[in-house]
């Protein structure tokens, strides 16, 4: 994926007891990288993170603020199906994450 600056993100996500982070990470060889700072190159930044709750079995996607702490996201909401919250989060159609 293309950042808005032209630097190239890679999309991985980690899971945590009952959460699934999903982080981005600035590839430090891409071309295109003016406008990034040195200190973020080839760095990882969440993303969005999204939540199980066990009792019921359903996921619920959080959003990243610029302190790096995480709110509900209310446009879509917990599904027990997270192929299509994942779906959404690759799709962004606010920008919220992806930007």
């Amino acid at each position: 994926m293309l950042g808005t600056n032209g630097y190239q993100i890679e999309r991985k996500a980690r899971f945590a007891s009952s959460s699934m982070w999903m982080t981005g990470r600035s590839r430090s060889s891409s071309a295109g990288l003016r406008g990034v700072p040195t200190s973020v190159r080839g760095t990882r930044f969440p993303i969005a993170r999204l939540r199980y709750t066990k009792a019921r079995r359903e996921w619920q996607i959080y959003w990243r603020d610029q302190n790096i702490k995480f709110h509900a996201y209310d446009l879509v909401g917990p599904s027990a199906d997270v192929e299509s919250l994942l779906a959404h989060i690759d799709t962004d159609p606010t920008g919220i994450f992806w930007g």
